[in-house]
């Protein structure tokens, strides 16, 4: 199982989340948490973040992190839509 390192920008963008999306948030963190390799699980953005993957959550929503797979520590950067997430259309 992975641990989460939480970024204040992401928990800061969570708590303004409705609750309908919180869930769904909480129920990909679960995913991440449990799978053998996160970074399967999301698209590898090399210019995004210094190099993050992007883990899509419906059709608009991002989970923008990083894995580090020594310590299998996953670190949560950014949640938001595809503007804020990416900084345009």
């Amino acid at each position: 199982m992975w641990q989460f390192v939480i970024d204040h920008t992401f928990k800061s963008r969570f708590k303004n989340l409705s609750p309908d999306l919180q869930n769904r948030v909480r129920q990909a963190l679960l995913e991440l948490a449990n799978t053998n390799n996160p970074g399967l699980l999301g698209v590898y953005k090399p210019h995004l973040y210094g190099g993050a993957f992007s883990y899509h959550i419906g059709r608009n929503y991002r989970i923008i992190y990083r894995d580090i797979q020594p310590k299998h520590v996953i670190e949560l950067i950014h949640v938001g839509d595809h503007k804020q997430s990416y900084g345009n259309d």
